[in-house]
Formats: structure tokens, sequence, C-alpha cells
């Protein structure tokens, strides 16, 4: 075995793997030689060679420039250097990974709340002054929030130690949720307030009024029209922090939950078509056989969440069906059986689901509520709906 060349005789493969990271392989003709590199290599020279696809041509760049160093009283030292360097350069790099992937999550948050108050102001009909002052204040409370993000954000460029940068994010975290928390009760009880407004008139209440004045489509359900520049804003805001939350290795299940909660009647049909023009054409989700909403988030979840989450959809579906006058009890039946599973496996209780199961109920569901719905409006919101079926 010689130095910086390829083996042509025996090796003792213990003494050679000792010496890393000064060894190295290449394969040459289909065969594995065992290589050691010649004296005065550094460490992070050693580390880097390592690296490469063809480490021979990286030791032919280096041979120039060896120092005269001897081998024997280098390598001691510099494995320990070497591995010393590897850990902290490759922990800090998660570290600044992660840090990076929290606060991109937690901004998303943020303008996607923003926009949705937005949108709510701007496109709700029939708001009193005083709720209007009470989405305002919360309005101002997110802007606040959002200038404390950036100031964050800045201070994370700027070089933040990763402890502190953590920190700040959790504090953002926290005021989000305090906020999110507000905004969902505060809209739920405007919404309540606003549909007792609308509530029809009781015979007694009618009593002297002319008949022929009162509305008989005024209780029915009307179609909204297209959605506004605000909302459609929202509705990419919602597909952004949900693909931030579904990304990678793992799934950020909390940021999931909470953006599937705000999945409702009024915005089910849109949030999918949204998601259909963002996402599912990219290479990361078009791998899939099909690869339209429901799929990926079904493929992303495991166990329960597989029902729990189909369930959000299938209840935003039917209640959207109702106050249409749709009839879609039968895909409505049977996404929701699709979704509970079949019988627990024998003693121990588990629910044996099917994903395809879930997944072809459910996107059942979603044609027949868009077709019909389209039929009643002359317009399809899920433009191409058998692409992602």
């Amino acid at each position: 075995m010689t130095y910086g060349t390829i083996s042509g005789g025996a090796v003792n493969y213990g003494v050679w793997n000792s010496l890393y990271p000064f060894n190295y392989l290449t394969n040459y003709g289909g065969q594995y030689q065992m290589n050691v590199m010649p004296n005065g290599i550094s460490a992070a020279e050693a580390f880097e060679v390592q690296q490469c696809l063809n480490p021979q041509f990286q030791m032919n760049r280096l041979i120039g420039n060896l120092a005269t160093i001897p081998f024997t009283m280098q390598a001691p030292y510099a494995v320990q250097a070497a591995g010393q360097q590897a850990f902290y350069a490759g922990a800090s790099a998660i570290n600044n990974f992660t840090v990076q992937l929290r606060l991109s999550t937690v901004g998303n948050k943020i303008s996607c709340l923003k926009a949705q108050l937005q949108a709510t102001l701007a496109n709700t009909p029939g708001l009193t002054d005083t709720q209007k002052q009470e989405l305002e204040a919360l309005l101002r409370n997110v802007e606040d929030l959002e200038r404390l993000y950036n100031e964050a954000a800045q201070a994370v460029q700027s070089g933040a130690a990763a402890g502190d940068a953590n920190g700040l994010i959790d504090s953002l975290n926290g005021a989000y949720n305090e906020i999110s928390a507000a905004v969902q009760e505060t809209a739920q009880r405007i919404q309540a307030e606003l549909e007792a407004q609308a509530a029809p008139v009781s015979p007694d209440d009618n009593e002297g009024t002319d008949p022929e004045a009162t509305d008989p489509q005024a209780t029915e359900p009307q179609s909204s029209g297209a959605p506004t520049v605000d909302e459609v804003y929202g509705y990419k805001q919602w597909c952004h922090v949900v693909a931030e939350a579904m990304h990678g290795a793992g799934t950020d299940d909390e940021q999931l939950d909470t953006s599937l909660s705000e999945v409702n009647e009024g915005n089910v049909l849109e949030l999918i078509e949204q998601w259909n023009q963002l996402y599912a054409d990219s290479s990361y989700y078009a791998s899939c056989d099909k690869h339209g909403f429901i799929e990926t988030l079904i493929e992303d979840s495991q166990g329960s969440e597989n029902e729990t989450r189909a369930v959000v959809f299938i209840n935003a579906l039917e209640k959207r069906a109702v106050l249409l006058g749709i009839n879609a009890d039968k895909e409505v039946a049977e996404a929701r059986l699709a979704a509970k599973g079949h019988h627990p496996w024998y003693h121990l209780g588990i629910k044996t689901r099917s994903d395809s199961e879930i997944i072809n109920a459910v996107n059942a569901l979603i044609k027949k509520i868009n077709d019909e719905e389209a039929r009643i409006t002359g317009k399809k919101v899920i433009t191409n709906m058998d692409k992602y079926i």
C-alpha cells in the first residue's frame, strides 16, 4: 500500500480503517481500491477529499501543495481536530436550518392571519361599527406581531445565537397562539350575530307588513361570486403554511391541524383549488400517482390522523351541500365510513384504514359538490378536478 496511489497489494484493513480521515476508497474498473493520503495532507483537506465523488482527482489537486510534516506526527492530532471540526460544523448547520425553518413557519402564520382579517373586514356585508372596531383592533395586534417578527428575522440574519433566536421564535409563537385564539372566538361570535340578524322573521312579527315586500329568496343560499383579491391571497398563504408543515421527512402536526381548523363550508373548495394551482404539479408532490391535496394530506398522516383530518373536509363539504340544496348523502356516508376504517384488528383494538379508500371517497365527495355547484352557479370552483383524482 503506497501513499496517494492505488493500492496493488495486500492491505491490513484494521490499520487502514484506523487512519481515518486520511484513508479513502476508489473504484476504478469496478474494483475497490483502498488508499492512504500522502504525508502533509491537513485534516481539513482530508475531510474534503473524503466528500468528493472522485477523491483521486482531488488528491492530485493537492499534491503540489503538500507540507513536509511527517504523517506519523500529524495524524493523531489532525484526526481529532478533523472530527471536532466536522461535528461542530454539522451541528451549527443543523441549528441554523432549524431556526430558519421555525422562523419561516411563524412568519407564514402571521401573514395568513393578517390576510384573513383584512379579507373579513373588506368583504363581510352587514358588519356593525362595533364589530368592525373589534376586528380592526385584532388586526392592529397582528400588525404589531408582524413588526416583532421582522425584528426577530433581522436579528437572526445578523447572526443571533441559536438559543437566543429560538427564544424569540418561542415568544412569537406564544403571542400568535393568543391572538389567533382571540380572532377565532371573535369571528365565531360575530358570525353568530350576523346569522341571527339575517334569520327569517316569524309570522307574528310580520303582522302589518306588506307580504309582497318580503323577498322569498332572502334566506336561500346565494353564490358569493368570484373571490376577492384579499381572499385569494389568504388562500395562498394558507397553502404556504400547510406546505411548510408537511414538507420534509417529518410533519409539524400542530401547525397542520391548526391550519386545517380554518377549513369551513365557505372556503373548502377554494383552498383545494388554490393548493392544486400552487403545489400539486410541483416536482416535490407530482411523484405520486394522484397528487391532489387530499392524497398529499392523507399520505402525510397516519393512524387516527387520517380520520380526524379527512372528517374536517367531509364536514365542511356536507355543510356546503346543505346550504346549496345539493343531495350528497351517499358520498358523505361513504367518505365517513372510509375514514373510520374497518373493524378493529383482532383483540388489540387497532383500526385498519386504507389510505386509498379514504382518498377516493373524499375526492368523490369533492367532485360531487364541485360539479353540482357548477350546475347551480355556472362555474366550477375546482377547475381541473379530474386531473387530481
